[in-house]
C-alpha cells in the first residue's frame, strides 16, 4: 500500500460527497443512480447498489422525484463508460472513469480534454494505465458480526487484502479486495458466512511507489480534484499520489 500523510484524503475522493458543495452532492448522486441502473437495472428490489444510493441520496434531502427522475433518464438514453489516462508535469498520473449518453461522448471528452489542459494535465492513451492494477472492493459495513481478525476474513473468502476506511455517512466500513475473476465466490463466500455486502466498485490501485507532492503545488493538485469532483460526467478518479489511494 502507498504510506502518506491523510492531506489528500479530506479531497473529494470517489466523488467526496461529503466535501461538495450541495449542487455537487446532487450531480454526484445522479451520476451514481446512472450508474446503477447500466450495471443492474432499475427495479430498487433487484438493484441493492441502486437502492444504496437511493438511501444516500434521501439522507442528503435530494427530493425521491429528482432521484425518479434520474433513473427514467438513464434508461431511455442509456449510458457507455470510458476510462481516460492522463499524465502531470508534477510526475504523477490520473485514471478517470466516466459516464455519457453514446452521442455526447465526443462532445465530453472535448470538454474533458480541454478543462484538463488549463489544468497542466495531458489526456492522451497509454499514459497511466500502466502505473494502476485494476482491482474489485467488496464493501462490508463493520457491525458486530463482523470477525475481529479482518486478515483471517480475507483469507476464508478468497480475498488478497482488505482496507478499513470511514464512508460517506460517517461509517466504518471494511473493503475487501479482490480480482474481478474472483467476486463471484468472495461474495458468495460472504453469504455462507451471513455476511452481507453493500455493494462493489471497481478500483484502479496504484502499482509500486507514489508520487509525493511538494507544498508548492498542492493548490495546482487541488484544483484538478475539485475539477474532477464538480464534472457531472465523471463517476470516479483515481492517482499515484500519495495518501490519496482509495
Amino acid at each position: 500500500r502507498c504510506a502518506g500523510h491523510n492531506k489528500w484524503s479530506k479531497i473529494g475522493k470517489d466523488k467526496g460527497i461529503a466535501d461538495q458543495k450541495q449542487a455537487g452532492r446532487i450531480n454526484v448522486i445522479l451520476t451514481q443512480i446512472k450508474t446503477a441502473v447500466r450495471d443492474g437495472g432499475a427495479d430498487q428490489k433487484l438493484n441493492h447498489h441502486l437502492a444504496t444510493v437511493f438511501e444516500t441520496g434521501s439522507k442528503m434531502k435530494i427530493e425521491k422525484a429528482v432521484m425518479e427522475g434520474a433513473v427514467k433518464k438513464a434508461v431511455e438514453s442509456p449510458s457507455i463508460d470510458h476510462i481516460l489516462e492522463g499524465r502531470s508535469p508534477l510526475g504523477f498520473a490520473v485514471v478517470i472513469h466516466i459516464s455519457a449518453e453514446t452521442n455526447l461522448v465526443p462532445m465530453v471528452y472535448n470538454h474533458m480534454n480541454r478543462g484538463m489542459k488549463r489544468l497542466c494535465v495531458d489526456l492522451n492513451p497509454g499514459t497511466s494505465l500502466f502505473a494502476f492494477e485494476k482491482k474489485v472492493f467488496v464493501t462490508v459495513p463493520k457491525v458486530a458480526t463482523i470477525p475481529d481478525d479482518l486478515d483471517a476474513l480475507a483469507i476464508e473468502c478468497g480475498a488478497e487484502d482488505w482496507r478499513e476506511k470511514v464512508d460517506d455517512e460517517g461509517h466504518t466500513v471494511i473493503k475487501l479486495i479482490c480480482d474481478e475473476m474472483e467476486v463471484h465466490p468472495v461474495k458468495q463466500a460472504l453469504k455462507e458466512m451471513n455476511i452481507a455486502y453493500t455493494f462493489t466498485d471497481t478500483v484502479y490501485l496504484p502499482k509500486g511507489e507514489c508520487v509525493d507532492i511538494e507544498e508548492k503545488d498542492n493548490a495546482e493538485v487541488e484544483a484538478l480534484f475539485e475539477y474532477l469532483d464538480d464534472h457531472e460526467d465523471v463517476v470516479t478518479y483515481f492517482t499515484n499520489i500519495t495518501g490519496h489511494e482509495p
